[in-house]
This record gives C-alpha cells, structure tokens and sequence, in this order.
C-alpha cells in the first residue's frame, strides 16, 4: 500500500507528526530550528520512519527539504508556524516580529513543494490580526498556487482533549474543493439540557490525571516527566487555600476543577515560564507529565 507521504514545518517536538502517523500516514520527516526539539523528535518519531532536522525554515527552499526527506514529492504538509506574534497573549507585533513572517515562509513553501493538500495550525487571533489582512492575504496566496483554501477555529475539547483550548486551522487541497472540514466533533459539553446525540460529555480534568500517583509517591518515580516542582512555604500555604476553579489574586495560579475542562496550557515549564495551574487534589502545580495529559 502506498500510503500518503507527509512533511512536517516548524514541527517543534512532533505533536503533529504523531497524529499523523497515528492516523495511518507515512510521515518522512520533521523540520524545525531548535535542536532540543529535533532530538525530542527523533526519539519520538525514528523508530516510526520519521526523521527530524535542524533547518532554518525561512532560508530553505522546498527542494532542499525533499532531498533532505529523500522523497521526490509530497503528498501533504502540515505544521504551525511560531505564533507568538499574532497571540492575544504576546506583544502581538505581527509581521514586526521576525517570528510573524516565518507563517509567509510556510505559504512559500507550499508554493515549492505543490502538495495535494496542506493543513496550517496557529492561534485563533491570526484570523483576526490587523482587521483581518494577514489572514486574507495568506488565503489570497495560497489560492493562487491553485488551493481550495478552508479555516475554521476548532475547540480541542469537541475532540477528546481535557482542555479550553481554541485553534485556528486552515485546510487547502489542490484543484478541488475541501470537503469534510471541520470534522464532526467527537465529545459534546452536555449541560443537563441538551440532546448529546449518543456522544460523550466532555472530558474533564478528573478524567485525565486521576490515576496517576502524587509526584512524591514513590511509584511516581517510573513515570517519566512526573517530578515535583519545589514551592516556598509562603505558596504552598496560598496554594492551600485555593478552592478548585478559583484563581490565587497574589500570584494569578489558576486552580484546576475536577470536573470541568483545564485551563488553557501555555509553552514552557520551568521557574520563569508561563504559570501552570494548580492539582485540583494537590497543593502544588501540575508536573510535565500532567500538562502532557491534559494537552
């Protein structure tokens, strides 16, 4: 069989190389600037056929990547461009920011390689950046290499993830029209009056991190990425006196609720990385491992 053969852009650690692969689809390779990444990625993806590498996306050309691939076409690419200048959470400098150009390095790209299809992820606020133009034109462009073009934001939590998390996705398909975007969703929010037409209620962060073992346990030691995070006596006694889905006005921690979906979850975990919330059972941020389930 042969099965349709995928590159990933900007592909970080490989989210969406795995999907892919999950789904059934021979991806060749991922490619992304950070090294700590692409080693992440080939120990996550090589024994799949999937290789990463260290490529400066903005400066290589389509052909450089298939050679690098060792395939002579593509049949479909996907990834997410940085999208730290478009997100409500940033600076928001757009195309100011050396990382907003690097979305019309993508588009480029797609010029250059001619897949049969593209599926291009970013934050919601892209759609909307400076009245909309850098969406249009980005649309505009790809059209013009012959793409039926198809964006949509999509809530992760209508597909299974634990999550209040939105993301813009826009889906092109080359000389015909896009058809069956977005997917019918898997889970449903079911408030107690509406019909869940036989789907399951959203997921909850209970749903996702109650089998696993406090961080201190001693069985927590064989899960890997589960390690405690060390607090000051001071926030842990805040900590202590959160209820779960309340926010702790001193430090802006965000408490999860067992039975609601988590919070939205922001890059990075150390001591100067953007806030995880609070264990719903435990009095301290949710380890690696946590944040992995609910992402």
């Amino acid at each position: 069989v042969n099965y349709p053969t995928v590159i990933d852009l900007f592909s970080g650690c490989g989210g969406f190389s795995t999907g892919m692969l999950d789904a059934g689809l021979a991806v060749k390779a991922g490619f992304d600037s950070d090294a700590s990444c692409i080693a992440a990625y080939n120990y996550n993806h090589a024994h799949r056929g999937a290789t990463g590498f260290k490529v400066d996306l903005a400066a290589a050309s389509g052909e450089t990547l298939l050679n690098l691939a060792r395939i002579k076409s593509v049949d479909l690419v996907v990834g997410g461009p940085p999208c730290q200048a478009f997100s409500i959470i940033g600076s928001r400098k757009g195309l100011d920011d050396a990382r907003g150009t690097l979305i019309f390095d993508y588009v480029r790209l797609i010029g250059e390689l001619r897949p049969s299809a593209f599926v291009l992820e970013n934050v919601p606020n892209l759609r909307s950046f400076e009245g909309g133009s850098i969406y249009e034109r980005l649309v505009q462009d790809l059209r013009g290499f012959g793409y039926d073009v198809v964006g949509d934001i999509l809530a992760v939590a209508d597909y299974g993830v634990a999550q209040m998390r939105k993301r813009l996705f826009m889906v092109g398909v080359k000389g015909k029209k896009v058809a069956g975007f977005p997917p019918s969703p898997s889970h449903l929010k079911v408030d107690g009056t509406q019909l869940n037409f036989g789907l399951p209620a959203y997921r909850t962060t209970e749903d996702v991190l109650d089998d696993l073992p406090d961080v201190n346990a001693p069985e927590a030691e064989l899960i890997p990425n589960h390690e405690p995070t060390m607090h000051t006596e001071p926030m842990l006694r805040l900590f202590a006196g959160l209820q779960p889905g309340q926010r702790c006005r001193a430090s802006f921690h965000d408490r999860l609720h067992p039975g609601r979906l988590g919070y939205t979850l922001r890059a990075g975990s150390g001591n100067f990385s953007p806030l995880r919330p609070i264990h719903y059972k435990h009095d301290r941020v949710i380890s690696v491992r946590e944040s992995a389930r609910l992402q």
